[in-house]
């Protein structure tokens, strides 16, 4: 049981900090435009 939990958990955090620094980046590319 615990271990079927812990993959998604994991994969959610890496996917939030992936979205946040695709966010980061648009941000400063929109700023560079």
């Amino acid at each position: 049981m615990n271990r079927t939990f812990s993959r998604p958990e994991r994969m959610r955090m890496f996917f939030k900090q992936f979205v946040t620094e695709i966010e980061q980046l648009g941000v400063n590319s929109i700023g560079i435009v």
